[in-house]
């Protein structure tokens, strides 16, 4: 983590206890750099019933630690992947001009 420019924290979509610790890795990356861009990412979209995803604690924690973003992703269908690196490219981008 040291020196990283960004960071995409995954968690799986169709395992939801996989979300549980990401508070503690946030909490973990936030003490090597305290204002690293990160977004939160939901992995295997395509293997969930959209209708049955809880959002809450993604919410929350995009809320509670000031990430980025909660990005939905599948890396089988192709589903907001591109979206996903274009976003951290922005906000690297806008980071190196407020630096």
């Amino acid at each position: 983590m040291k020196g990283a420019s960004g960071a995409l924290l995954l968690f799986d979509l169709s395992n939801p206890i996989s979300i549980e610790s990401a508070d503690e890795w946030i909490k973990l990356i936030r003490m090597h750099n305290a204002n690293l861009p990160i977004i939160l990412v939901a992995t295997k979209y395509d293997l969930v019933n959209p209708k049955t995803i809880d959002n809450n604690l993604s919410n929350y924690l995009v809320a509670e630690f000031n990430l980025i973003a909660n990005v939905k992703t599948s890396s089988k269908t192709g589903r907001n992947i591109e979206g996903l690196f274009d976003l951290l490219i922005r906000n690297l981008l806008v980071k190196a001009k407020i630096n």
